[in-house]
């Protein structure tokens, strides 16, 4: 975030910087079963950044491709 708003340069669109910044947390009974729920959220983050949307697949379904074992 500081570098985005150090190197802010303002437009017709926005005059000073605007961001959002977000974290994602997993909760579970043991670090295994917070690793298998995060799986769904791998693929997703994945999908996004090739620019594929999608419903978002239940763990289960995410372990079973191949890119999660990475």
């Amino acid at each position: 975030m500081k570098l985005y708003r150090n190197n802010f340069t303002p437009s017709v669109y926005l005059s000073k910087p605007w961001a959002i910044m977000a974290t994602s947390v997993i909760c579970a009974d043991t670090d295994e079963r917070a690793e298998e729920l995060a799986a769904s959220l791998r693929l997703m983050m994945l999908r996004l950044r090739s620019g594929e949307r999608g419903p978002i697949v239940t763990p289960e379904e995410a372990k079973k491709l191949p890119l999660q074992r990475l």
